[in-house]
């Protein structure tokens, strides 16, 4: 078996949730960060592919119960048409390389992330894609709230291109939300084409990593009242990812042991 996981910061890291080592490298057998997280169009160097290498991070964790060998292209910043091409990307390298038995474990990001095209240097020469977010500017987010089906249908679309990807492929497969819910998913246009059975606990429409340690530690639906142990900036602490990767294993163990 070989696990792929695949999200944005809550896969990734993020400081100071996670420590950044600058000089970390890959250390062990198993676990690796794909070069530039499987996106040929948005290089980067190995300090930036590796700095949250040594963090106890959740598919770390994950793939070590699972003995399994792991890939993880979460990258922070991601937008879910990014993690849709990053992970279509390396399911094909491994694919490629003969490889079989794989499982792929995905924690959305955001809906409020919307995929634009942006100049990597001042001669306006190499573009790349990045992210907006709407909540940066109210006016537009006023309108968001007005028109929910303009990023609830971008979701719902990504979702299903990677759902039909991997159904295509015969690969196993399980997705969450990490810190965003789907409040609207069974009044959107497409939601009856989407698996439920392939979701952590059978169910889209719930924040499921962020819920989780909610629950687990029973403190107060708010990240930023709950700064330090748990949260830091936003961001899951290595704690945090300890839990959810543990709590991963024991909701994937029966099917994929």
């Amino acid at each position: 078996m070989i696990l792929v996981t695949a999200g944005d910061s809550w896969t990734q890291g993020d400081s100071p949730g996670q420590t950044i080592n600058w000089e970390a490298t890959k250390s062990l057998d198993w676990y690796d960060v794909p070069e530039n997280f499987s996106d040929p169009y948005n290089p980067c160097d190995n300090r930036i592919r590796y700095k949250f290498y040594d963090s106890e991070i959740w598919p770390k964790v994950l793939g070590r119960n699972f003995n399994v060998e792991t890939w993880n292209v979460g990258r922070l910043g991601s937008d879910n048409y990014n993690i849709v091409r990053r992970t279509i990307n390396t399911v094909e390298e491994l694919l490629t390389k003969g490889k079989k038995d794989i499982k792929v474990v995905v924690g959305w990001s955001s809906m409020l992330r919307i995929p634009i095209f942006a100049y990597k240097d001042t001669r306006k020469e190499l573009l790349f894609l990045e992210q907006v977010r709407p909540m940066d500017d109210n006016k537009v987010m006023q309108a968001v709230y007005k028109n929910p089906e303009v990023y609830e249908d971008a979701y719902a679309l990504c979702i299903l291109t990677l759902q039909n990807y991997l159904d295509s492929k015969d690969i196993d497969y399980r997705f969450f939300q990490a810190f965003d819910p789907f409040k609207n998913f069974y009044s959107n246009t497409y939601s009856n084409l989407i698996k439920i059975d392939k979701w952590i606990d059978n169910d889209p429409t719930v924040d499921h990593f962020k819920q989780f340690i909610f629950n687990k530690f029973n403190i107060d639906r708010d990240m930023w009242g709950n700064e330090g142990r748990y949260f830091r900036i936003g961001h899951p602490t290595d704690i945090s990812h300890i839990e959810w990767g543990n709590h991963l294993y024991n909701k994937l163990k029966d099917d994929w042991s």
